[in-house]
């Protein structure tokens, strides 16, 4: 019945029009998310313009108007999904668009697609992983340097004032004890040159 109804379809496409769409094709087929491109070439002799229908082979009640008034010299028309149907169709492999008058005469149709594939678009598998893993590399090394640095630098603080008190301490001690020495070294010296000048005195 249906291979019939398209068989007589196109044949009449044929005698009326020299509308050639040219995309979508067998394949290159459609998203049924955001907007889709449809192209076709035209003579001068064509209609100034027409309406896009999407239709489906295996449900000949599923005709839904993406675009009127479409201009036949323009070649491209973007359409999103038809409202009237809630979105784009599910994912299936036998849509057409027809180039038709109007919505009021879906039958004169100028110009008929190739069957083609309506699919969902692909997910993209890594961005929750990307997404997910940022924070958690980020988030230990800031905090952990901080806290590292300041302890540390307390720690250098402390040890470099005990060192400079224990130095300070060291010399103030033993400059006393080296000039006792020096005084008691001289007074023996002294007392010795005294000794030997008595006695040169009393040998005389």
């Amino acid at each position: 019945m249906f291979p019939a109804v398209f068989t007589l379809a196109a044949a009449f496409v044929a005698s009326v029009s020299a509308i050639s769409v040219t995309s979508p094709t067998t394949t290159k087929g459609w998203s049924n998310s955001g907007s889709n491109t449809a192209t076709w070439t035209s003579v001068s002799t064509d209609p100034l313009n027409f309406t896009l229908l999407l239709t489906k082979m295996s449900d000949s009640t599923y005709n839904q108007v993406l675009a009127a008034l479409v201009t036949t010299k323009d070649g491209t028309v973007t359409v999103g999904a038809p409202s009237s149907a809630g979105g784009w169709p599910a994912p299936a492999s036998d849509y057409r668009l027809n180039l038709v008058q109007d919505q009021d005469h879906v039958s004169t149709i100028y110009a008929q697609s190739n069957q083609f594939n309506i699919t969902a678009p692909a997910t993209p598998s890594g961005s929750s992983t990307s997404a997910a893993s940022t924070p958690t590399g980020a988030s230990p090394v800031n905090p952990s340097g901080a806290a590292g640095g300041a302890p540390g630098g307390a720690a250098g603080t402390s040890g470099d004032s005990d060192a400079n008190v224990s130095g300070s301490a060291t010399d103030t001690s033993t400059s006393p004890a080296g000039t006792g020495a020096a005084l008691a070294m001289g007074v023996q010296t002294g007392f010795v040159a005294g000794a030997v000048l008595l006695s040169a005195m009393l040998a005389l």
